[in-house]
């Protein structure tokens, strides 16, 4: 009997996870990944303090931390409370992680989804140790997929650099910051005095690591954003995961990153965690400072792949 497939859409954030995963789980109900897109589980159990799976049970049980999400795909949530408040219970574990998408997959057998799925952009910061870990038992039980969306590094950097500085202004997802134990925003303003100093501060992470890290144990798809979701010239890239995940795509979802418009981004619906990301425009001036500090995420990749996307910032 063929094992269920588990979709791991790794990341990275602010590429376009939420309309990668809506692409699959709404306009072609292929995979479900529960109650939350992004439910940090794993990268939970990795941490193995109490601090961070206190916040993160708090996370699962409420909608507290999470952006508003299409009603449509509420509606496979069948566990029950006593499963759930299983799921969530104190100490996370790998077998309670595992247990929770087995029955899950058990709820979806009479619906369309094929797959079960988790997208928390969290797991790509998982240790290599660890992934190596856990990659034999996860394998076991499902067949896994990984998935990872990457945009042009510093357009991508700039929002994330934009989401951290102005982040006490996401009031619908308070406590993001403390649950990554990186710079809180009070210290990022008292550290840096405008976006753009700490912006000009930060360096990107490598892509080349995270495709790596994940390829090693699992069959790993790298997709480019500006490509996939490219309307007038997406049809290889709609091939390259349909034949990923044997299932026919033919249509990607709403992308506010696609084309950039900054902070003239559209506001559509359910994808809050993208328009409300960019607070300042990204200046040709910045681009150019940028894109020098960052040469060695765009010489790695292309190195790696053999050339760089078109759309991408060149030297």
């Amino acid at each position: 009997m063929p094992k269920p497939i588990l979709v791991l859409g790794v990341g990275i954030g602010w590429a376009a996870t939420t309309p990668l995963y809506y692409t699959l789980s709404i306009d072609h109900q292929y995979c479900h990944s529960g109650k939350l897109k992004e439910s940090y589980y794993l990268f939970g159990i990795s941490s193995n303090r109490l601090i961070i799976q206190k916040y993160q049970q708090q996370r699962l049980r409420s909608n507290k931390f999470s952006f508003k999400k299409p009603p449509e795909l509420l509606d496979y949530c069948k566990h029950t409370e006593e499963e759930f408040n299983t799921y969530t219970s104190l100490p996370f574990t790998l077998d309670k992680y595992i247990n929770y998408y087995l029955q899950h997959y058990q709820y979806l057998k009479d619906t369309p989804y094929q797959a079960v799925a988790d997208f928390s952009n969290t797991t790509n910061l998982l240790d290599r140790n660890y992934l190596t870990k856990i990659a034999p038992k996860l394998k076991e039980h499902f067949d896994v997929k990984v998935l990872i969306i990457y945009r042009d590094p510093v357009r991508r950097l700039f929002s994330t650099c934009n989401a951290f500085f102005y982040y006490d202004k996401h009031n619908d997802d308070s406590g993001y910051l403390k649950f990554f134990e990186v710079e809180r925003s009070d210290e990022i303003n008292k550290k840096y005095k405008s976006l753009t100093a700490y912006f000009l501060d930060t360096l990107s992470m490598s892509y080349t690591e995270i495709y790596h890290k994940f390829n090693d144990h699992f069959d790993t798809l790298p997709i480019v954003m500006e490509q996939l979701f490219d309307l007038n010239d997406n049809q290889k890239e709609l091939e390259r995961l349909s034949n990923f995940l044997n299932y026919t795509f033919t249509k990607t979802h709403q992308n506010c990153y696609v084309p950039d418009m900054g902070t003239n981004a559209p506001k559509y619906p359910y994808l809050k965690d993208q328009w409300n990301s960019d607070k300042e425009e990204l200046t040709p001036e910045l681009i150019s400072i940028s894109r020098k500090k960052n040469a060695f995420v765009y010489d790695e990749w292309q190195k790696e792949f053999g050339s760089l996307p078109p759309s991408w910032i060149s030297a």
